[in-house]
């Protein structure tokens, strides 16, 4: 589980491949205030920080969650403007982890 910063330079976070991930877009910047930016997240690192359907990505707006799918190792992020940040962890079965 983390809280993640994201930054208008692309970054990028290690997963395992066997666990789906839940990541929850917190509405915050790293101070605390108030982040409506959306942030885009993919699993390769050629994208880039705008809603253009240029390439495979996902755009997490301010108070969204998504679970993702297994298989992704590496997840990539970014986001045009601000600090906004988000929660990752791996989802729960059956109460395990």
């Amino acid at each position: 589980m983390a809280v993640l910063e994201a930054d208008t330079t692309q970054e990028s976070v290690g997963l395992c491949p066997y666990h789906q991930y839940r990541v929850t877009h917190l509405a915050v910047d790293s101070n605390g205030n108030a982040a409506t930016n959306t942030i885009f997240l993919g699993d390769t690192a050629a994208f880039d920080a705008s809603h253009a359907p240029d390439s495979p990505k996902l755009a997490l707006k301010s108070g969204e969650s998504i679970l993702l799918p297994a298989r992704i190792e590496t997840l990539y992020f970014i986001t045009a403007a601000g600090t906004p940040v988000f929660n990752i962890a791996p989802e729960r079965y059956a109460g395990n982890w």
